[in-house]
């Protein structure tokens, strides 16, 4: 009988300490999301997009008017050297993009074939810049005359390798 009593209370015990819930499995912490990836190119302007069919249409950054940009990529990171974030007294930020070398040719030989046209900065799926070519380029720096806010600064300078930040 003392058998059966603690045969009872033992199982009793056991069924007590078991519970119907799944066990979870502690969380993960909240991941922080990666930022784009960076995208630097430099395009012809085109007059229009008739016939070209992935022609880039956008809204020039923080003005009303609509850009065309020619396909083909005039320039891009292999001709970036370094990348220069500069503040000014108002707290806004101006972009120097610094080229190598091969960037500079480029960007000469440009200039030279396409004298007068316009380029577009095309950074991270925006274009933030629309600039005359010069007839000729002795530094390897184009600075953007365009001020952007801390923000968005920030928000670019996040996206730039490290190895372009000097």
């Amino acid at each position: 009988m003392k058998k059966g009593l603690l045969l009872v209370l033992l199982t009793g015990f056991v069924a007590g300490c078991q519970t119907s819930e799944p066990v979870q499995k502690p969380q993960e912490p909240a991941s922080v999301p990666k930022p784009d990836p960076f995208v630097f190119r430099i395009h012809l302007e085109a007059k229009s997009a008739d016939g070209v069919s992935d022609s880039l249409i956008q809204d020039l950054h923080g003005k009303n008017d609509v850009l065309v940009l020619d396909p083909v990529i005039q320039l891009d990171q292999a001709d970036l050297e370094k990348v220069e974030f500069v503040k000014n007294k108002q707290g806004d930020f101006q972009i120097s993009w610094f080229l190598t070398k091969d960037g500079l040719k480029k960007l000469n030989s440009l200039a030279k074939s396409k004298k007068g046209k316009s380029i577009l900065f095309y950074v991270n799926g925006t274009v933030l810049e629309k600039m005359k070519l010069e007839t000729g380029y002795k530094k390897p720096v184009l600075k953007m005359k365009t001020l952007l806010t801390e923000d968005q600064a920030m928000k670019i300078k996040q996206t730039v390798p490290a190895e372009f930040i000097k």
